[in-house]
């Protein structure tokens, strides 16, 4: 318990340096941040699901990752940038799959790439995407959504779970997880929104520019929304992580932060929730 308090601390500062880097200053800080937690995320997927380690597996899925990435900072199309990650990400599976047919490997060895290359790369280019691809009006209260609703969601749940204990959640995927733990995570998120909604009501954070939406009732309904359905995210991500790691029989996915696991550990919700983000505003938009 000390330990995972004194780590998730020092995460808390780190996402609070990052959010006020992005916000205050810079959107570099955001993209540094995303770039760097995709190198730890990738590396920990290879190692855990590539028993053998075969380095063509994380060189192509490094090189996937940087592709899209340097589609979505340098090319200047919008929306269409995304339809040539796609292409990137695959021509990196079709890569793979010719490498293990000509090398003898096994079929899983293409199966477990192709994980890699939506879970988490694909999941990680929709984070970056917010930056790059949604209007300042709308990207910046969902980078606020994306730390704050993860943080609250998961700080929520796992206090909620422990004082209250109760039915289990998904004892088949995670032994843990109670049914109130979700109930009071879900509480967490709509916290956080509400959070965001007052930033967003305080001239003093008048980067929060919410000109785009109709009247304030209409940005704090969509608020609302996204973090409700932004923590159901979160916690869907924390799922399918506990299901990976169930099924090739790990408890983590690294040992980086003592008490909480690794880095593919920390973001699992976070990045099921950026994701989500990213399509709901990339609709609002388009939709504008």
């Amino acid at each position: 318990m000390k330990k995972r308090i004194i780590t998730g601390s020092l995460i808390a500062i780190v996402f609070i340096g990052v959010l006020c880097g992005t916000l205050l200053l810079s959107t570099l800080f955001y993209d540094v941040f995303i770039i760097l937690i995709s190198i730890g995320a990738i590396f920990e997927l290879w190692r855990c699901l590539d028993d053998k380690h075969y380095i063509d597996v994380l060189i192509l899925a490094f090189l996937a990752a940087f592709g899209c990435y340097a589609i979505l900072m340098f090319d200047n199309s919008g929306f269409a940038s995304l339809g040539w990650c796609f292409v990137v990400l695959l021509a990196a599976a079709v890569s793979e799959f010719v490498i293990c047919m000509f090398l003898g490997r096994n079929i899983d060895c293409v199966k477990n790439f192709i994980l890699i290359l939506f879970y988490p790369t694909a999941l990680i280019v929709c984070l970056l995407a917010i930056n790059h691809l949604i209007v300042d009006e709308l990207k910046f209260s969902a980078v606020l959504l994306m730390f704050t609703v993860s943080a609250f969601t998961d700080m929520f749940a796992y206090f909620g779970g422990t004082l209250i204990g109760g039915p289990k959640l998904c004892p088949a995927i995670s032994p843990k997880k109670t049914v109130a733990g979700a109930v009071v995570g879900l509480c967490g998120g709509i916290a956080a929104a509400g959070l965001v909604i007052l930033f967003a009501l305080v001239p003093a954070f008048d980067f929060l520019n919410i000109s785009i939406f109709a009247t304030k009732t209409a940005y704090i309904v969509n608020i609302l929304i996204m973090g409700v359905l932004g923590s159901v995210c979160t916690q869907i991500g924390d799922l399918v992580a506990s299901f990976i790691k169930r099924q090739v029989g790990i408890k983590d996915f690294g040992k980086l932060l003592p008490g909480h696991g690794g880095i593919m550990d920390r973001i699992d919700g976070f990045a099921v929730n950026g994701f989500f983000l990213f399509v709901y505003t990339a609709i609002f938009q388009m939709l504008l």
